[in-house]
């Protein structure tokens, strides 16, 4: 909601003085003195996560996440999307033949793929938006309304997704290394 407030009365409880000759003009030059806005937002999510190891060797993660949106565009696969990781590792100087090796005292290959979104900025615009307006006229006999498209439509905004990938991981003593490809 907003108000201009012009003549705001701090004494009173803030209310604004009125004048009718500054509504008479306000009204003649199409400007707005109260208005309202009422926005909803809605968001679910749902998530999963699966984690299994054996021996302290061989690990694997797994999760899946599904979200939903009304500010996306009109279609059920618009709004709603699922995103999900996956990603095992090998810890090698768990292994028997790692076992005296003072060299290398950690080493694991990790491989992971996995898709993430993200909502579109701040931009909420699956339908058109359409105001009334006032246009100017010399008197306020002869104002009329008219529609005016504020924002336009995209029904087809759908998530940001980015896919991620692999990397291996090795430790020495104090020291961490991982090599990240880029694919």
């Amino acid at each position: 909601s907003f108000n201009k407030g012009y003549g705001y009365q701090w004494e009173r409880g803030g209310t604004p003085y009125v004048d009718y000759l500054l509504f008479k003009q306000m009204g003649e030059d199409g400007v707005v003195y109260y208005g309202y806005d009422e926005k909803r937002d809605r968001f679910s999510s749902f998530f999963s996560k699966l984690s299994y190891s054996y021996a302290g060797r061989y690990v694997v993660n797994a999760t899946g996440r599904y979200d939903g949106s009304n500010q996306l565009g009109r279609t059920r696969s618009s709004r709603w999307l699922p995103t999900w990781s996956l990603s095992g590792s090998w810890n090698i100087h768990e292994e028997p033949f790692m076992a005296n090796n003072h060299v290398i005292p950690v080493l694991t290959l990790r491989l992971s793929r996995s898709m993430n979104a993200n909502m579109p900025g701040s931009v909420s615009n699956a339908l058109a938006v359409y105001n009334n307006d006032l246009p100017y006229r010399p008197t306020l006999a002869e104002t009329e309304n008219r529609v005016v498209i504020s924002e336009l439509e995209n029904s087809e905004l759908t998530w940001e997704k980015r896919m991620k990938n692999d990397r291996v991981s090795r430790h020495t003593h104090n020291i961490r290394l991982r090599l990240l490809p880029f694919v």
